[in-house]
């Protein structure tokens, strides 16, 4: 191999190729390593995948960890998986990470809250019948 690609950005293949394996923490890093945007792109790959899994708590972690864009097409998923967390809230697990990405989401969408108003005010909904206090 030629050294020259020492520290070069990873390439879009060598992603997606670490995502068909299932080595989530490699393509975590190197997605990150591209920009926020094909972070943003995986981490939903990942969650998508982990609550159709039954996972929602890892779910919303992986969200909390790795990004959840604000964009509409993904709130139906952000209230999926936001509806099971708090119906299995009584176990005690997810909930931070729920919070963290509810919060960071809220946060994000309320820059442009003519955009995402209705879905604003739904999240907005979840933290607070989560018993979680916006802040």
């Amino acid at each position: 191999g030629s050294s020259s690609m020492a520290g070069a950005a990873p390439s879009a293949g060598a992603v997606e190729e670490a995502a068909r394996r299932g080595d989530w923490s490699t393509v975590h890093s190197m997605a990150a390593a591209m920009g926020a945007d094909v972070a943003a792109q995986y981490s939903i790959k990942h969650a998508t995948l982990e609550f159709r899994a039954g996972n929602a708590e890892v779910a919303a972690d992986i969200l909390s960890k790795h990004g959840a864009p604000p964009n509409p097409a993904y709130f139906t998923l952000y209230k999926e998986i936001a509806a099971e967390v708090l119906a299995g809230q009584q176990d005690g697990y997810g909930e931070v990470e729920l919070k963290e990405f509810l919060l960071r989401l809220v946060d994000t969408m309320a820059a442009t809250p003519e955009i995402n108003a209705g879905a604003l005010r739904e999240l907005t909904r979840f933290l607070e019948a989560g018993g979680l206090p916006p802040g």
